[in-house]
């Protein structure tokens, strides 16, 4: 494996955390808006990861 996969596999796991905080942000503790940042970070770190693996 080269470091841009092993970047590659810490962004999707890094995306799974995220959009899980995000849908079950209520039901571990998480206010709101932690949730919507979760939410909005998933998107960023989703494009990000698109966008590199098409090499744009």
């Amino acid at each position: 494996m080269s470091g841009d996969d092993i970047v590659r596999m810490i962004g999707i796991i890094g995306a799974l955390v995220l959009v899980s905080a995000g849908l079950r942000g209520r039901q571990i503790g998480l206010s709101d808006g932690l949730r919507m940042a979760a939410l909005w970070a998933f998107v960023f770190v989703a494009a990000a990861l698109t966008f590199s693996v098409l090499g744009w």
